[in-house]
């Protein structure tokens, strides 16, 4: 069996570009495959956008 990352992603800070007048902010694509792919991490990685959220906007 072989063994596999899956990842919910629901936006936030790590998906969060921000632009140069640091006003504008968007929620990107998950960041998550390239951030561990950079850690040497070998294993498949699934990854599931649940929402594109950050938590500064669930009030």
């Amino acid at each position: 069996m072989t063994k596999k990352i899956i990842a919910l992603s629901c936006g936030g800070t790590i998906d969060k570009y921000h632009f140069v007048n640091d006003i504008d902010k968007q929620i990107g694509a998950p960041q998550i495959v390239p951030i561990l792919k950079e850690g040497n991490v070998t294993l498949e990685i699934d990854v599931i956008e649940v929402i594109r959220k950050d938590s500064i906007n669930t009030r």
